[in-house]
This record gives structure tokens, C-alpha cells and sequence, in this order.
């Protein structure tokens, strides 16, 4: 990979209205956003707050999908910092002993401002970044330094 290859909006990225993306490009109606805490597993190895997006399919390629409830989860473009986790979660307390990051009841995100990194790969999905978020009227976007992917499945 080119080290000193400047990514190129419209070629390699752009940025959207989540609502609109999801409505024209992935045909999802009703879309709402939620706040998730992410932690580390197999496929990711640090913690993140992603958002999660859910909407009705309205023009889906397989008829049976048309009305289906879509959802998936955006990735962020900055990590977190420990007042991003107070004001977006809660702590729950399991029945096993184990606590559980909930998004606070009083969170309702009205808008995602989007970044979609175009895939360079044939057949592989393009990444959806959320950039910021709009609560209550005001902007909403995490604090920590800007995020830099390491995939699994990268080129070498």
C-alpha cells in the first residue's frame, strides 16, 4: 500500500445524513439510532461505542425481505474517553455478577452524520463510520484520539 496516498472523497469515502444513506442507498424506512458499547471479542480487539441502526426494508432485492426489520452497527471514527461512557451508559448489574453497559433511557439520537469508506474489494461490503451524532438538538461525538483500523483480513 502507497504510504503517501492522499484518500480521495468520492473515490475513496464520502460523507452523509445516516437517515437519507439509509433510506436511498440501503432502503430502510423508520431508521432509528441507538448508542452500544462494543467490547473486545474475536473480531475487534478494543472496546468501542458503536451505534446501532434499525429500519424497515422498503425496496429489498428478495420480495420476502420487503417489511423485514433490518439493523446493524456503525463503527465510530474516534475512540471513547471515560466521560463519553458516563453520559452514553449505565452500569447493569447481571444475575451472574457481571455488569453490562446499557445506553441511559434519557439518550434519543435524532440524526448520525456518517462517513461510508468505499470497499476496494470485490464483493466485500463498505465500512460505515458514524462521525457524530445529534441528542436533544446538540451534537454529540466522542472525545478520544481519531481511530485507526487494523483489519484482520488486510492486505499486506
Amino acid at each position: 500500500m502507497n504510504e503517501n496516498y492522499i484518500p480521495q472523497r468520492g473515490v475513496d469515502f464520502d460523507d452523509f445524513i445516516g437517515s437519507e444513506y439509509f433510506d436511498a442507498q440501503k432502503g430502510l424506512a423508520n431508521v432509528k439510532f441507538t448508542p452500544v458499547f462494543c467490547p473486545a471479542n474475536e473480531n475487534h480487539s478494543d472496546d468501542f461505542i458503536g451505534i446501532r441502526y434499525t429500519g424497515y426494508a422498503t425496496n429489498a432485492i428478495r420480495r420476502e425481505d420487503r417489511g423485514k426489520l433490518m439493523d446493524g452497527i456503525m463503527y465510530p471514527a474516534k475512540n471513547f474517553t471515560k466521560e463519553d461512557m458516563e453520559r452514553l451508559f449505565d452500569d447493569v448489574k447481571q444475575a451472574d455478577g457481571t455488569v453490562k453497559k446499557v445506553c441511559k433511557r434519557d439518550i434519543s439520537l435524532d440524526e448520525v452524520y456518517i462517513r461510508v469508506c468505499y470497499s476496494k474489494k470485490e464483493g466485500k461490503a463498505d465500512n460505515i463510520k458514524w462521525v457524530a451524532a445529534v441528542e436533544g438538538g446538540e451534537v454529540l461525538a466522542l472525545h478520544g484520539e481519531r481511530r485507526v483500523y487494523q483489519p484482520t483480513d488486510a492486505e499486506a
